[in-house]
């Protein structure tokens, strides 16, 4: 039973991983985003190197309202997500990742990646709420360097790798598994 829960596991992760980048890139269609489009191609590339090393142990993606009704339409009425309780840009999207001991916090637009280095951390958000509030996603004193304890960066760089690098850096600190730039480069 145990290798069939870790098939399932990872099917979920997979299929939350997929509803935050196919909600993020209708928001960006439907509004004219095109930066916004250009832009997450390089985090899709990211984050899908990052499943495809197992490093993922849990997943969960939180809607505004806007991407809670195309979530619905794209993905069927009885998919499970979370719901922004305030006000947030309109088709804000996190998705929430468990990777091994630490906690990942991803911001769509206008949001960084803020990493705590303990998923149980006692200002860490804890996955699968209904709701949250958006300053519960948030850090308020955590910064781009890697050897702190908890981190975040904003996605400036992407095509010279700059954000992507200080992530991979940070996980493999955690992890032990260093994430290839390779795996992860958009070509």
């Amino acid at each position: 039973m145990q290798e069939a829960e870790a098939i399932v596991r990872r099917w979920l992760i997979r299929s939350t991983l997929l509803q935050f980048l196919a909600i993020i890139d209708q928001v960006a269609q439907r509004g004219g985003y095109e930066d916004m489009r250009r832009m997450f191609k390089h985090r899709k590339a990211f984050w899908e190197a990052v499943y495809n090393m197992d490093l993922i142990q849990d997943a969960w993606v939180v809607f505004d309202h806007t991407g809670s009704a195309l979530g619905k339409q794209l993905f069927g009425r009885e998919l499970q997500f979370a719901r922004f309780e305030d006000g947030v840009q309109p088709g804000q999207t996190v998705l929430i990742l468990r990777v091994g001991n630490s906690l990942v916090v991803e911001w769509s637009h206008n949001g960084k990646c803020i990493i705590w280095n303990r998923h149980d951390a006692r200002d860490a958000p804890r996955l699968y709420r209904s709701k949250y509030l958006a300053n519960e996603l948030r850090h308020k004193t955590a910064n781009d360097i890697v050897g702190n304890s908890d981190f975040a960066v904003s996605h400036l760089g992407s095509d010279t790798l700059n954000w992507q690098r200080k992530v991979a850096d940070k996980l493999h600190r955690l992890t032990g598994q260093r994430i290839k730039e390779a795996s992860y480069m958009v070509r």
